[in-house]
């Protein structure tokens, strides 16, 4: 059976390996979630009012305490997310699956930082996407400032679609006018965004991008969250969240196909001052190590279906930046 934190074969829910990182070192006792689903809006709620929980998508903190997952206001170190009360398009069963597999094959197959992750299951069989906290260290909260507040963009100043207000290019002078060490947080930055491309997440804004604080004081690109396919849960096809460039740029590419390739993407690295032949060989990275990202979508707990239209998905995407 596939671990329901990694993927990887094991003989139970969790192998060794995710019960010491995920729950630190504490296995999960059945059920592996000691409340109903039932149960959730009413605790999402009684949280609403105790603890502040950016997104739109429902959340709900969570402490382990006796190999239990327990709902607090209070030292949260996870986030629940069941499936949401709005409804989805398509395959609105299979949103936690999309979100666990997809953080996973950042992980797995491209070497991205992320927030440790794992999908559990109500007594119902419902799924949740669960994601431990990654701004806590030894107990204290990390300062960390997402690409929003970075550039001092709020619903105040840029309107409703504040999120959505600047570019990928954008970000890239965020990390050089915040990280001490650029060279290293734009490469990460850069293969983030190629990924949140080829994975098809169309939604991944400003507030899906973070600084974190290290202990010397500087600034490093936080570990990725909110990966998901967008494009799985709708037939309508965002290429993107965010412009690509700060201008109206369009590659002979895109003027002829009317969709970003591998040219757009080595722009973008020239524009944000990457190394030409590192760039080239990140964006190879994706090719070379595909067959590692759909065996995790293959192996992952997405429905049949799901699985299909993703792989499909993932396949277009990737010749689009071929070599």
């Amino acid at each position: 059976m596939p671990c329901q934190g990694c993927l990887r074969d094991s003989i139970s829910e969790f192998c060794e390996t995710c019960v010491q990182t995920i729950f630190f070192g504490e296995p999960l006792i059945f059920p592996l979630l000691s409340f109903r689903r039932e149960e959730c809006a009413g605790l999402m709620r009684e949280q609403a009012t105790e603890v502040s929980i950016a997104g739109i998508q429902d959340k709900l903190g969570l402490y382990l305490e006796n190999c239990s997952l327990m709902p607090t206001t209070t030292q949260i170190q996870y986030m629940l997310k069941p499936l949401p009360t709005e409804s989805l398009e398509q395959f609105p069963e299979d949103l936690p699956a999309n979100e666990h597999v997809t953080m996973q094959i950042a992980r797995q197959a491209y070497s991205i930082p992320t927030a440790l992750n794992a999908i559990l299951f109500f007594d119902n069989g419902e799924p949740a996407y669960l994601c431990q906290r990654f701004d806590r260290k030894r107990g204290k909260k990390l300062r960390q400032e997402d690409f929003c507040q970075l550039s001092q963009c709020s619903e105040a100043t840029e309107g409703p679609r504040y999120k959505y207000s600047r570019s990928y290019e954008d970000c890239g002078q965020l990390i050089k006018r915040y990280c001490e060490t650029p060279a290293v947080q734009l490469d990460r930055l850069f293969t983030l965004i190629v990924f949140q491309y080829v994975f098809s997440n169309g939604d991944a804004h400003l507030k899906n991008f973070s600084l974190q604080v290290t202990d010397d004081g500087t600034f490093m690109l936080a570990p990725a969250y909110d990966l998901r396919s967008t494009h799985l849960h709708s037939s309508k096809k965002f290429m993107m969240a965010l412009e690509l460039f700060n201008d109206s740029y369009e590659s002979p590419f895109f003027q002829k196909h009317g969709f970003f390739g591998r040219e757009c993407f080595l722009e973008l690295a020239k524009r944000m001052d990457l190394n030409s032949i590192r760039a080239q060989l990140m964006l190879t990275k994706f090719h070379s190590n595909q067959d590692k990202a759909l065996r995790l979508i293959e192996r992952s707990f997405l429905s049949a279906g799901a699985k299909k239209q993703y792989l499909a998905d993932v396949k277009e995407r990737l010749q689009a930046i071929a070599p």
